[in-house]
Formats: C-alpha cells, sequence, structure tokens
C-alpha cells in the first residue's frame, strides 16, 4: 500500500512540476511577451479544432449530456487562461532556480522509481 501511495505522489508531483507542450507554449509566449500573448495560445486549440471538439460533441453528446462536455472545455481553457495570467505575474519563480532543482529533483526521483518498477515487474515474471 506504501509504495502504491509513493508512486502515485511521484507521478503526481512530477506531471503537475513539468509543463506539456501545449503548457510549454502558454509559459513561452507569455514570458517572452506578455499575458495576452500567453492567453491568445490558451484560446487557440479551441478554434484551431473546432471542427473534431464539433463532431466529438455530437458523438458524446449520445452518451452524456451536451452540458457536462462544455463545462469540461470551459475548465481546460479556463485553467490554461489563470496558467497565462499567473506566469505573467511570477516570471521570476520560473527561471529561478528553486523551480530548476525542484523539476531535476522530481527527475531523479521517477529515475529511481522506474528502476523500483522495472525490478518488480521483473520479479512478477520469475526473471528476478
Amino acid at each position: 500500500m506504501l509504495s502504491t501511495i509513493s508512486a502515485g505522489i511521484v507521478l503526481g508531483l512530477s506531471a503537475g512540476f513539468s509543463p506539456g507542450p501545449l503548457l510549454s507554449l502558454v509559459i513561452s509566449e507569455t514570458l517572452q511577451h506578455d499575458i495576452r500573448a500567453g492567453i491568445k495560445v490558451a484560446v487557440a486549440p479551441i478554434i484551431t479544432d473546432l471542427p473534431i471538439i464539433i463532431f466529438s460533441l455530437f458523438i458524446i453528446n449520445e452518451i452524456s449530456g451536451l452540458y457536462n462536455i462544455l463545462g469540461l472545455i470551459s475548465l481546460l481553457v479556463g485553467s490554461k487562461i489563470v496558467l497565462a495570467v499567473a506566469v505573467g505575474k511570477y516570471k521570476s519563480f520560473l527561471n529561478g532556480a528553486i523551480y530548476i532543482y525542484t523539476i531535476r529533483a522530481l527527475g531523479l526521483i521517477l529515475w529511481i522509481l522506474s528502476v523500483v518498477l522495472i525490478y518488480d515487474g521483473l520479479k512478477l515474471l520469475g526473471f528476478v
């Protein structure tokens, strides 16, 4: 049980602190330009992916309510907008040593976790 909780904490922290491609783009545009540029990037997927979203809404509407899907889309775009505003206000933190060392430490912990998980997998398969 403790190993499962530890793995969840490590994976959750590393996923939360290390940005994905869109989040990286929102952060870099906000840092290079201003908050408005970051918001434009955060809203861009809604504009560029509109046909896919509309098609998906028609399909998913058969499975669940339309309001739930629209709320989810609003939540995702809204969170990116909030992030762009936060990055604009706290640029020094993202460029600071604390954030860099946090990401490096989480990378090391993820490496250790991967070795432990590989060992557990090999043990379950009977190789060890």
